[in-house]
């Protein structure tokens, strides 16, 4: 009985953990459409810049070609201020991904993921910890594996459109 009821609270403390995080990526990704938030900065032989914009969070790391450090900061501006967060560039190398794409370019790289996919992800993390594992075999789990094949292969089949 002590067992079971450990593992209830760290099922709920875990399904706390991920609530709060689905609210918070979708405060994030609201936002996104109205202001970008950036940070930059140097550490060790890198320099960092991230930011938030239009439904996409990223990362880049370049190895800078001046050796002057730069401080950390972070801002936020309009989205009317830029058109674009991240730009294009030449030398780029793009792998488009199903939850992002990554650029790599001569002196580093650069990651971004859709604030779409981290949300559905937190989503299914917090719905999956209260799954029961059962070792017998029932019309439920069958009907509910069924339902997510095919809400998978459905949302695969639209995204390649």
């Amino acid at each position: 009985m002590d067992k079971q009821l450990a593992i209830r609270r760290i099922r709920i403390a875990v399904s706390v953990f991920f609530g709060i995080l689905t609210i918070a990526i979708c405060t994030l990704w609201v936002r996104s459409y109205f202001a970008i938030d950036q940070f930059s900065g140097t550490s060790g032989h890198r320099f960092y810049h991230g930011g938030i914009h239009t439904g996409e969070i990223g990362l880049a790391a370049v190895v800078p070609t001046s050796p002057e450090k730069i401080a950390w900061s972070w801002y936020s501006e309009p989205v009317e201020t830029r058109p674009t967060l991240y730009s294009q560039g030449v030398g780029y190398r793009v792998t488009r991904l199903p939850f992002g794409r990554i650029d790599r370019f001569a002196n580093g790289w650069h990651v971004v993921f859709t604030l779409r996919s981290l949300f559905l992800s937190s989503c299914i993390i917090l719905a999956a910890v209260w799954i029961r594992y059962t070792p017998r075999f029932s019309l439920r789990i069958l009907l509910i594996a069924t339902t997510l094949v095919a809400a998978v292969l459905g949302l695969s089949v639209w995204l390649a459109r």
